[in-house]
């Protein structure tokens, strides 16, 4: 069954901080020795379309790399990119992280950018799991997430976007509304998004302020 992963492509780009070659200068100033990039074998969890794993198996032809995400629509997509740029040491597989087989060997780097942010305990236990099972000797494990309040600004428009589209039971719909949405924030007046505009328009939501 198909569902909003799918259906709405999501963006996947290169990760300048998830790069194999910033991850060995970082843990060659920690005093580990880490595998050279040009020689690496990379695993990315949650890969997407491949976005950022294309990029460095063109720039590193002598490592190989694998990447694994549970949508087969980014797959597809991602292994048509491959396939036109010719590259043969990038593999992407459709895989839920829960089925990640023991057998997968050992990685000089392993990533997981974002995916802790979006998934359920038991698939982040397994994550960090993947991660101390088959991370080689002197290999560096990227793993980010979202967090506050750094990431509280991505919060809120996620909650406009899930308000916006509340009570429709069709994606279409959904889709529809939200971006009705980012294109009214986006083409509104400037007044209308200063807090000063915003506080002469909703008076009634602002509290009057306690003094002592």
């Amino acid at each position: 069954m198909m569902n909003d992963y799918d259906a709405v492509e999501y963006p996947h780009a290169p990760i300048t901080t998830a790069d194999p070659d910033r991850m060995a200068v970082m843990g060659a100033l920690f005093g580990m020795q880490p595998v050279v990039p040009s020689r690496c074998r990379v695993l990315e969890l949650g890969c997407g379309s491949g976005g950022n794993l294309i990029a460095l198996a063109d720039r590193h032809p002598g490592s190989t790399f694998l990447g694994v995400d549970l949508s087969p629509a980014a797959i597809a997509q991602g292994q048509r990119r491959i396939d036109a740029l010719g590259l043969t040491n990038l593999r992407l597989e459709q895989m839920d992280v829960m089925d990640f087989p023991a057998a997968a060997g050992e990685f000089d780097y392993i990533v997981a950018h974002g995916l802790l942010s979006w998934v359920p305990p038991p698939v982040r236990d397994r994550v960090l799991a993947i991660a101390g099972r088959h991370l080689a000797p002197q290999g560096i494990a990227y793993v980010s997430y979202n967090a506050y309040p750094g990431c509280h600004l991505r919060a809120m428009w996620r909650d406009m976007m899930l308000s916006t589209a509340h009570g429709s039971t069709r994606r279409a719909t959904r889709s529809s509304r939200r971006g009705a949405c980012c294109n009214w924030w986006r083409t509104a007046p400037a007044a209308t998004t200063r807090r000063t505009g915003w506080r002469r328009r909703n008076r009634h939501a602002w509290a009057k302020p306690t003094t002592r």
